[in-house]
């Protein structure tokens, strides 16, 4: 009969601790998940949003460089994941290759030749952005890192509790003490005993001493990652002013190019003509430039030329490797519950339900 209650209280002690620190881990997955598709929704949400507005503004020039914009909005993703860092380079680097592509756009033309890159160099000198790059890394560097922080605090959290489970070493001594604690009351007659809280310490430092180290570096996890939730909900609320400062930024940069335009073009014409790096293409009776492009003086006419279908633009900003949720990268309506009043309640909601749920996990991360 010992021998029977020294094996059932093993396999017990065993099962219990392991479901425990099991359970906690799959709640931090569980966490880590809907933070993961919130942020996918609502970036989806503001891509779209972007993309129709560049839609109506650009038409079919715009199909070309719309993976540009995909990439973006996926690298901020993989920012937020953990996987790249270095926002304020990723945001510069941005806004120097928009500028290539606008331009290309206001040319009609896919090209990077010596003419393009003089009339880009050219409007660059006209800070045509204005200070919206810096308006939108300092805005993204204050919403962005707490929800990085979390989703990676919490995935760590997991990666640890997980690690616990697997080093639970039972001593003699341990078994011998939850013995005492299951079965004394019972042979004394007691049926629901009440154990005091002294005696759970005692059975956690016997059973898991290593676990038991964790604890007060656990605490201060803990309190660190409920400062964090306290900030997650500035994440929603930046996108849809981040939409429009880019479609300020774009807007802005043509109209400097519309009121420079016939300087530029000119100045860029002579320019590359003295270099012999533009490719003439004969003229039609009326001086206009035959192969698709505008002449370079006197009044422009747009001549519609579709993109070829292989074209593949340049990359001048860099994606970064690694696989990314296919839901945030098509170009398609995403709901966007998660950039209004609605959305943003219930990411605080659910912020205030996670702090209250590690917020009653104790200093060792094993016993409630």
């Amino acid at each position: 009969m010992l021998i029977g209650m020294a094996e059932a209280s093993e396999y017990e002690l065993r099962r219990i601790l392991s479901n425990l620190l099991e359970t906690t881990a799959e709640n931090f997955r569980n966490d880590t998940i809907v933070l993961k598709s919130f942020v996918a929704d609502t970036l989806g949400s503001t891509m779209e949003q972007l993309h129709s507005q560049l839609r109506n503004d650009f038409s079919y020039k715009f199909q070309a460089h719309e993976q540009f914009f995909i990439k973006f909005f996926s690298t901020i993703q993989s920012y937020l994941s953990g996987t790249v860092d270095a926002l304020p380079q990723l945001v510069s680097s941005f806004f120097d290759e928009l500028l290539y592509r606008i331009t290309q756009i206001l040319l009609n033309s896919n090209s990077t030749d010596t003419y393009t890159v003089c009339v880009i160099n050219s409007l660059r000198s006209k800070q045509p952005f204005l200070r919206i790059p810096s308006v939108i890394t300092n805005m993204t560097m204050e919403a962005f890192p707490p929800i990085r922080v979390a989703i990676n605090s919490m995935a760590f959290a997991r990666e640890t509790l997980l690690a616990a489970s697997i080093t639970i070493h039972l001593s003699n001594e341990c078994l011998a003490e939850y013995q005492r604690l299951r079965f004394c009351s019972l042979c004394a007659g007691v049926i629901n005993a009440n154990l005091c809280e002294s005696a759970c310490f005692r059975l956690a430092e016997i059973c898991t001493p290593q676990q038991l180290a964790l604890g007060a570096q656990w605490e201060k996890f803990i309190a660190a990652l409920q400062e964090i939730l306290n900030l997650v909900d500035k994440f929603p609320k930046v996108h849809r002013p981040l939409q429009m400062h880019l479609t300020d930024a774009i807007m802005n940069l043509k109209s400097v190019y519309t009121l420079h335009e016939q300087e530029i073009l000119s100045n860029c014409s002579s320019s590359s003509s003295q270099v012999g790096n533009v490719t003439s293409a004969g003229s039609d009776d009326n001086g206009h430039r035959r192969g698709g492009h505008w002449p370079f003086g006197g009044h422009r006419r747009s001549r519609r030329q579709q993109p070829p279908a292989f074209y593949q633009p340049p990359v001048v900003y860099q994606q970064p490797l690694g696989h990314l949720r296919s839901h945030a990268l098509e170009a398609r309506p995403l709901p966007t519950v998660a950039l209004g009043e609605q959305g943003i309640a219930g990411l605080q909601v659910w912020a205030r339900g996670v702090k209250q749920r590690v917020g009653l996990s104790p200093s060792v991360p094993l016993y409630d």
